[in-house]
């Protein structure tokens, strides 16, 4: 028996000491992943019209332009930008205690320091583009807060700081550490707005609990350093009083909130110029090639899809499963964003005289010669394996393993997102007639019914009732030699559709759908900074967790209603209530909650 305990979370923590890394208490704060989302496709936009496109067309546009045949190479990015964004904030948590590194108390020329030490580790790890990403993600935390975190913006307003973090530049003056920096105010969390009192030169807030101590006044001293402010801040209660941080738009969080667009404008831009600025920017640090991975500007080119098989004597036992897997790959292809160019099928056998090699332009076609082979000669030998490989790539795996491989090499070159819309057992007692749900976004349908063979009338109907008759290059009906039927559309309408049988035989159904909709989940613990850093290993019973679901392509009108848990048989525990919100690359579906615990 199994009891559930379930806390359902809505509240979005409000102990921070930077930008929110995602989540922000209201709609107006910008967090740490719009900055870095806004400055980053900037700086790709301009990166990309320059050097891709040759100045053709928009530069604002050019992102769109670039991968607008490709939306699997553009969801790439996208989650390239996501993996800067968790290195953000793992940085606000790993490194909460180092005062510098969020550009408190003072310790800004630490903080310029650190930027270029951390800038100079980028060259360092141009031949991992993981750790080059965790990297800049902890160089970037740092520049973005020095907009929040210092009064830059109360003297400059939005305009980047362009020497901040550059080797050779001298940073501006910077308060001394005896020097008063704020006048005291009456309140603690509110009307601070006028009390920075340097005048050119940098000063920051002192953040208690966060590797600082604020230093003391005597009693009755009007002035005194300033400290970050917001409730999570006990320095704002010492002279003097309140603070300067414009980390969000709310004046009990933030004191100097009204300044936060302009933080928010000035982190942007900096962002933007770490990136691609001429001659500092890290793309002059570290070339065209290994920006291009960082940021996976890269679309597929037209590509052949080759598969080679042995068909010797030998392969007698494992012909059948090699076929119907190869064909099960052709088939999710056709029609897809990832269709190639052709197929290639190399047979090779003992003697080498057998050896054949075929290209089709049709998908259909490669599956009828699959479906066609046949064993024959004798034992194979390795070495003729070389010749029907031809140019393409080795990889060595055993008869037993073969499948697997497949698997893995196929995706990983030709990704395709298949999602199941239904799989049952059509038993001879149920109805003859079952219907299933095709929504917009789906670009290829396939219909799998094993085995009734060639007659066995099997028939599709469309959401207006007309049957399908497979006359146009759109739709395929497919009979292989184990007498599976196939039915292939593309493009297919949305609606109800109706599978119906005419003879009375016990069949397996599988409905499969291809769509540019992908679906990218995340576990995050919680934090009292709400910085959300991932989870490292498994869920504990009884902590709250943050959970995302980042849906890419899902259109402007695409919604999400309930996360449902379940077991680890797939059977739904409960339903989760969610808040939907939109990056500029994703629809994201969020949810706090307590885990389960399993009795």
């Amino acid at each position: 028996m199994k009891g559930i305990v379930v806390s359902i979370l809505m509240t979005i923590p409000i102990l921070t000491s930077a930008f929110y890394t995602r989540q922000s208490p209201d709609r107006r704060t910008y967090t740490h992943e719009s900055i870095t989302e806004v400055g980053t496709l900037q700086a790709l936009s301009s990166y990309i019209w320059k050097n891709k496109l040759k100045q053709v067309g928009s530069e604002i546009s050019a992102v769109e332009v670039f991968y607008e045949k490709d939306a699997t190479s553009k969801i790439e990015m996208g989650k390239s930008i996501n993996a800067i964004v968790q290195a953000i904030a793992d940085t606000q948590v790993e490194k909460k205690d180092i005062a510098y590194v969020h550009c408190h108390a003072d310790q800004i020329l630490l903080a310029h320091q650190h930027v270029i030490s951390c800038r100079d580790k980028l060259s360092q790890l141009k031949n991992d583009v993981v750790e080059l990403r965790k990297q800049l993600g902890e160089c970037l935390y740092t520049v973005q807060l020095f907009y929040s975190n210092t009064n830059w913006v109360e003297m400059y307003g939005e305009v980047p700081y362009e020497d901040f973090g550059i080797k050779g530049k001298r940073l501006m003056a910077v308060a001394l550490p005896e020097e008063d920096t704020c006048k005291d105010v009456k309140n603690t969390d509110l009307n601070c707005g006028q009390n920075i009192i340097v005048k050119d030169k940098l000063t920051s807030g002192y953040h208690h609990g966060r590797g600082n101590t604020k230093p003391t006044r005597p009693q009755g001293a009007t002035t005194g350093k300033c400290s970050h402010g917001g409730p999570n801040d006990e320095s704002r209660k010492m002279v003097a009083k309140c603070g300067i941080n414009k980390e969000t738009f709310i004046e009990r969080l933030s004191p100097h909130h009204y300044l936060h667009r302009r933080a928010y404008l000035s982190a942007v831009a900096a962002t933007k110029d770490f990136l691609i600025m001429e001659d500092t920017g890290i793309l002059s640090l570290l070339g065209n090639k290994t920006f291009d991975e960082i940021f996976h500007i890269k679309t597929r080119k037209d590509l052949s899809l080759a598969f080679v098989i042995d068909y010797s004597g030998s392969m007698k036992e494992e012909i059948a499963a090699v076929k119907e897997r190869t064909i099960q790959h052709v088939t999710a292809t056709i029609g897809s964003d990832n269709e190639p160019a052709d197929y290639v099928l190399s047979l090779f056998n003992d003697p080498v005289t057998m050896n054949e090699a075929f290209v089709f332009r049709d998908g259909y076609e490669i599956i009828k010669k699959i479906d066609s082979i046949k064993v024959d000669g004798g034992g194979d030998c390795p070495e003729f394996a070389a010749d029907g490989i031809l140019k393409g790539t080795i990889y060595h795996t055993s008869k037993e393993e073969i499948n697997v491989v497949l698997d893995a090499i196929i995706e990983k070159t030709f990704p395709v997102a298949e999602v199941i819309v239904d799989s049952f057992e059509w038993s001879l007692t149920s109805d003859d007639n079952t219907m299933f749900v095709v929504d917009s976004t789906v670009t290829v349908l396939k219909v799998a019914v094993c085995c009734p063979g060639e007659d066995s009338g099997v028939e599709l109907f469309y959401p207006n009732g007309t049957k399908e008759t497979f006359a146009s290059r759109l739709s395929r009906k497919l009979v292989t030699n184990r007498k599976e039927v196939i039915i292939s559309l593309q493009h297919p309408p949305p609606g109800r559709y109706n599978l119906e049988r005419s003879l009375p035989y016990k069949w397996s159904v599988n409905i499969t759908a291809q769509s540019p909709v992908k679906l990218e989940t995340e576990i995050f613990e919680y934090t009292e900074s709400g910085a959300l850093p991932i989870l490292k290993g498994s869920p504990i019973a009884g902590k709250n967790y943050t959970f995302y679901v980042n849906i890419y392509n899902l259109g402007e009108n695409g919604t999400c209603n309930d996360l449902i848990l379940t077991d680890i048989l797939g059977n739904a525990l409960f339903n989760i209530p969610i808040i939907q919100t939109t990056t500029l690359m994703a629809v994201r579906c969020a949810a706090i909650f307590t885990t389960p615990n399993q009795v």
